[in-house]
């Protein structure tokens, strides 16, 4: 008998793959959640299941997730709209995340896996962070979001036993991403990409569909594997290699570095100016996202091993050669 699932986020980067992947076992009727029924577009193939509603309504999920035996939370706002503000991202991220969790069906509910971010830990320094390492304390309102959001799930699992599975996946990339990368590429064809500081900062990336089979793993699971897990890929590069690998792929030269102290000074003082008047590019060197090229982010990731007997296998370099083609065919770079 199939196993009813139900997808928040279905019809996003990280959600479709989820969706394909479970689509193509065989064992489950799959629910989606959305707010715009049109969405549906490649995923129809995979007879998914479509449910009008919007996490920021409580009624709607209740009702919505009645006789779902598992449910995967992996709907936010996400970090390219920060400028978004605290509120928005509080609606949709944390008071969204409520609603999820406190609409499940009790009497039917195997298994709520929560999809988080290696955000919450902030900079991690070089011996990476672990599952029971502390927060960080310079968030961004996504990353910060992302944090309140694990303390929702976790308040309601201590309060009603819930099942629940957190994941932490680390810097993802892959095939289906239309934002990050696919600027990040044009910038490097155009010539015009920098990278501020020497580049030699840690960083821990994770193919999307690396994440996808660790869900995948989690539905079939023992329900004692429950806890939260860091995902992350079987490299460690630095930043100079990563974007010198794209760079290699996309036939360029190796990205230009910069000196990465005037470059902090330009974010702060353009923190001072009013978003209306920035231009894209203005608005995304905030003093946060250039503290990121300074520093390690590292993930510890023996606990979802030992849970799974599994290690996500998908190299940077064979990854990225993927996400060009599927970007080269979808004409975003």
């Amino acid at each position: 008998m199939k196993q009813n699932v139900f997808v928040t986020g279905g019809f996003g980067f990280v959600g479709r793959h989820i969706v394909r992947l479970l689509a193509g076992e065989g064992a489950y009727t799959i629910s989606v959640l959305t707010r715009h029924p049109e969405q549906v577009g490649d995923l129809r193939p995979y007879g998914v299941r479509v449910c009008i509603g919007d996490i920021t309504d409580a009624g709607t999920m209740k009702d919505s997730l009645k006789h779902q035996d598992i449910v995967i939370h992996c709907a936010a706002l996400m970090s390219n709209f920060d400028r978004a503000g605290r509120k928005k991202f509080f609606d949709i991220n944390v008071r969204g995340t409520e609603h999820v969790v406190r609409g499940c069906d009790r009497k039917a509910l195997k298994r709520f896996i929560h999809m988080s971010s290696v955000g919450v830990y902030g900079a991690t320094g070089k011996n990476g962070a672990a599952e029971d390492s502390p927060h960080g304390t310079d968030l961004s309102l996504y990353e910060w979001s992302k944090k309140e959001a694990e303390k929702a799930v976790l308040d309601h699992a201590g309060k009603e036993a819930l099942p629940y599975v957190i994941l932490r996946p680390s810097q993802l990339y892959g095939e289906g991403m239309y934002y990050g990368w696919p600027s990040t590429m044009r910038s490097i064809r155009r010539g015009t990409m920098v990278l501020p500081g020497p580049g030699t900062a840690k960083i821990h990336l994770l193919n999307v569909a690396d994440l996808a089979k660790a869900v995948g793993l989690f539905c079939k699971a023992d329900a004692q594997a429950g806890g939260i897990y860091n995902v992350a890929g079987p490299e460690i590069l630095s930043l100079k290699e990563v974007f010198n690998t794209l760079a290699s792929l996309l036939g360029k030269p190796p990205v230009r570095t910069v000196p990465f102290l005037p470059v902090y000074c330009a974010s702060l003082a353009l923190s001072a100016v009013p978003d209306v008047i920035k231009t894209e590019a203005m608005r995304l060197l905030t003093p946060h996202r250039v503290s990121f090229f300074n520093n390690d982010h590292l993930y510890i990731t023996e606990k979802l091993e030992r849970a799974l007997n599994f290690t996500p296998a998908i190299k940077v370099r064979d990854g990225f050669r993927r996400m060009i083609a599927w970007c080269e065919r979808e004409r975003i770079i």
